[in-house]
């Protein structure tokens, strides 16, 4: 019988500063296609047809109000920061596979959360990131790429948009 492995242990990095023992929780983007409904002449019933991916956003949250969630709060396209979560996964049969996670954006949300004296859960702060780019892998496999403004969309090995980007010579 198999066991999922499951997530042990995370860190995350913006640029060069580490948030080990500082970031609780990540919630990675979803990967969530945006669809439109189309029911033509002779069917029976509407279909969904898929038309791209809905937008692309990440959420961190870490036990104090860092200098670097305010600082990087609204650096957009001429600022685009960098975010890695690396991430350790365990087996209970002693097997283990690194997760890792590069995402490329801008912070759209810095929520300093409420105050309460003696709470040590009560001064948290959340960063929420817009993405622009987005690369996970598991151990050596690539799982994702994407990068939205060059119109890049790999999941697994298949290049989803490789038609779609020659046809319109973007690379």
């Amino acid at each position: 019988m198999r066991f999922p492995k499951f997530l042990h242990n995370f860190n995350v990095t913006f640029g060069i500063s580490d948030f080990s023992g500082i970031c609780e929780e990540v919630t990675l983007p979803k990967l969530k296609y945006k669809t439109e409904e189309w029911r033509g002449a002779g069917m029976s019933a509407p279909l969904e047809i898929e038309v791209g991916l809905e937008k692309l956003e990440c959420t961190f949250k870490f036990g104090e109000q860092t200098l670097e969630g305010y600082l990087s709060a609204g650096i957009n396209f001429s600022g685009i920061m960098t975010a890695n979560i690396t991430g350790f996964m365990k087996g209970q049969d002693g097997s283990s596979d690194g997760m890792d996670c590069i995402l490329r954006g801008w912070v759209k949300t810095v929520d300093p959360g409420t105050w309460k004296a003696g709470d040590i859960k009560s001064s948290t702060q959340t960063v929420e990131m817009a993405v622009q780019s987005w690369l996970m892998t598991r151990g050596l496999v690539p799982l994702l790429t994407i990068d939205i403004v060059n119109g890049v969309q790999l999941i697994g090995p298949s290049d989803q948009h490789a038609s779609a980007r020659q046809r319109l010579n973007l690379g």
